[in-house]
């Protein structure tokens, strides 16, 4: 009979990066799936289910955790405990061997994780992305500082609350804020829990802090170095591992001809009347993207195609301008094609021969599928979000951080290689595969 894994992932987003994984482990163990629905709608939920099924996964749970998008009532806190309880009659937690979760800290995870999962089950972390550390933090920590000490302050890891102005509220803001604060400190994690488990699962010490948790898993895999390194802090040097996720490159030659531009962030996803009604902003960032498109193609002329791949939620208008726009700033040999926004980066990555854009984890991506395709951030794309340590986040990955004011290689970057740790990167199916027969 084959063990059984239980895999509770809070964002539906990051299952697609694994199934290839998924399905090699599948071969050996039966598979379940939990996800929230935060952000899930029925079209979405047809598109998991067809993915996971490459996987062989065949039982899908989704948590009715969110009313609307990340908003919690009276009634979706009944909703959530209802579920979890109909869920016992579907899926015997008792006879799972390993559960994989990405977090400790959303109730309905911690509630299966300390509740509802045996003892001696397997509790496997899993960190899908870079740190949300604010970078300066991770500075620290990267350069010796003691990890407890340097996020004293932090909240769920994405703000230095000593830093933050102080707002003044009305007095229906404050009341509405002391109602949240009920809401989810006292009925969602005390009094209702108690009524279903006759216990309660309030915040515990670093819970607010990571946004993740305080009592360690047995073990924690990361995908990112910088994110490894931060938990390899955090666990004293012990159980952490940086993991490899299934590589589907299928590149056998050079010879390619096409540049991927991956563009991100709040002037491509909401409309420009608000935010740049004069495209000044939109303007300065085609002049950036246009200049490194036609330095690669100037350096390599088999190049004549650019595919340009927009955030899912960037609106009709803002593509349109942008590729019109473009389409002035380049040389008039080079092709366009706009992709569409649900193509998946891990499908087509080894079609292109180079790929750039603004930091994100979208380059990460293209990296890990291809093993022939070099990857820029470009500097004057990400410094207004991530300032000068914009590096930090993807650090140690592989990419090509192109400071594009001085047209060379990011010098700060190569300074602080210094501070990498030469770490062992484990095939993820594999490493689970071990453990869980350590294990058992």
């Amino acid at each position: 009979m084959k063990k059984k894994i239980l895999i509770c992932f809070h964002n539906y987003y990051a299952i697609n990066q694994y199934i290839k994984d998924f399905e090699i482990l599948s071969k050996h163990y039966e598979i379940k799936l939990i996800l929230s629905n935060y952000l899930i709608d029925k079209k979405r939920e047809q598109t998991i289910r067809k993915d996971i099924s490459k996987a062989n996964i065949k039982e899908l749970f989704i948590i009715p955790f969110y009313e609307k998008k990340t908003t919690r009532s009276v009634f979706s806190i009944f909703k959530t405990q209802f579920y979890l309880k109909k869920l016992k009659d579907k899926i015997k937690f008792s006879d799972i061997n390993c559960c994989l979760a990405d977090n400790k800290f959303f109730l309905w995870n911690r509630i299966i994780i300390e509740h509802l999962l045996p003892k001696e089950c397997l509790k496997i972390g899993i960190t899908h992305e870079a740190t949300p550390l604010p970078l300066e933090l991770f500075e620290k920590i990267l350069k010796g500082e003691d990890v407890f000490d340097v996020t004293k302050n932090v909240h769920k890891l994405r703000s230095d609350k000593t830093k933050e102005i102080k707002k003044n509220y009305s007095i229906i803001g404050k009341i509405s804020n002391v109602y949240n604060r009920f809401m989810d400190t006292v009925l969602d994690r005390q009094i209702i829990p108690y009524i279903f488990y006759g216990k309660k699962f309030t915040y515990k010490k670093y819970d607010l802090k990571t946004g993740q948790e305080t009592d360690q898993f047995d073990y924690r895999i990361s995908f990112v170095y910088s994110s490894y390194f931060f938990w390899n802090e955090w666990y004293k040097n012990k159980n952490v591992f940086l993991c490899n996720l299934f590589s589907n490159c299928k590149c056998n030659d050079d010879h390619k001809e096409k540049i991927l531009f991956i563009s991100s962030g709040p002037l491509y996803v909401k409309p420009l009347i608000e935010i740049d009604p004069d495209y000044k902003m939109l303007d300065d960032q085609i002049l950036k993207i246009s200049n490194f498109i036609n330095k690669l193609i100037n350096e390599n002329p088999l190049l004549k195609k650019i595919d340009v791949k927009h955030h899912p939620r960037s609106t009709s208008e803002n593509i349109e301008l942008f590729e019109k726009k473009l389409k002035n700033k380049i040389n008039k040999r080079i092709q366009i094609k706009i992709l569409s926004k649900d193509e998946k980066l891990s499908n087509i990555s080894c079609e292109y021969k180079v790929a750039f854009g603004t930091l994100s984890s979208a380059l990460l991506d293209l990296k890990r599928n291809c093993n022939k395709i070099d990857v820029f951030c470009l500097k004057s794309l990400s410094l207004k979000r991530f300032g000068n340590l914009y590096f930090l986040k993807l650090f140690n990955e592989g990419i090509n951080f192109y400071d594009d004011f001085k047209d060379e290689l990011d010098i700060n970057n190569e300074n602080y290689q210094a501070y990498s740790q030469s770490v062992n990167r484990l095939n993820f199916s594999e490493l689970i595969d071990d453990l869980i027969s350590d294990k058992f």
